[in-house]
């Protein structure tokens, strides 16, 4: 996975998704999730903003943390893997053991001036189909806090069992599903039927992320 926001075609994933002003934008954060066919991962970019991140990553680990030093990875996975918690299905339900959330594998940061970015894996190698997400960046500090996430999944053509087939046009068949996580709802079961074409408008259940999500990032990854 590169160190890199996973945007779409006009700029974001946020493109085509309403923004809803009753949602406070310090309210927010969005994670763009794309499912890598090869290596069997779900590879995710999570947007807060600097101030945010710095508090969340401090209150987990119970010390001050400066983002900027190079030692700070370890507190931001800790915190990361604490917050976004990827369970897939149980392999057996009749063992009265509950499934036990994938260890996500923490890749990098990027902070700037408004806009901070966490990127992680979440190794599935059985796929992201039923893959439970709970989604809990700020819940417990903001009752109005809103997270959104965005999945983007690259289908096979009807008929065509690869994982990365060419739709009949010649180009591959991405497909989009967004989730929104509050206190009321903390998880979503990630569905192939809650998909949509690209070319439709992606509409959260109740809120998304600001559209400003490319500021404070190098022009060459907005």
């Amino acid at each position: 996975m590169s160190i890199a926001p996973l945007f779409a075609v006009c700029g974001s994933l946020l493109c085509g998704v309403p923004v809803l002003a009753a949602v406070h934008p310090q309210h927010v954060t969005l994670a763009e999730a794309e499912w890598n066919a090869d290596s069997r991962a779900l590879e995710v970019a999570l947007r807060i903003t600097p101030a945010q991140l710095e508090q969340v990553v401090e209150r987990h680990a119970g010390r001050s943390v400066d983002l900027d030093a190079e030692t700070s990875g370890d507190a931001v996975a800790a915190w990361v893997r604490s917050a976004f918690v990827v369970t897939p299905p149980d392999a057996d339900p009749t063992d009265d053991k509950p499934a036990a959330p994938v260890r996500l594998n923490y890749v990098g940061k990027e902070v700037g001036i408004s806009v901070a970015w966490v990127y992680f894996e979440a190794p599935l190698p059985n796929g992201w189909e039923d893959v439970t997400v709970a989604n809990r960046v700020r819940l417990a500090i903001e009752p109005e806090q809103h997270n959104t996430l965005i999945l983007s999944v690259t289908r096979p053509a009807p008929g065509d069992a690869a994982p990365n087939a060419e739709g009949a046009d010649g180009k591959p068949r991405k497909e989009r599903a967004s989730y929104t996580f509050d206190r009321r709802r903390p998880s979503h079961v990630l569905r192939s039927k809650d998909l949509k074409p690209l070319k439709q408008p992606v509409t959260p259940s109740s809120a998304t992320a600001p559209t400003d999500a490319g500021d404070d990032l190098p022009a060459s990854r907005r």
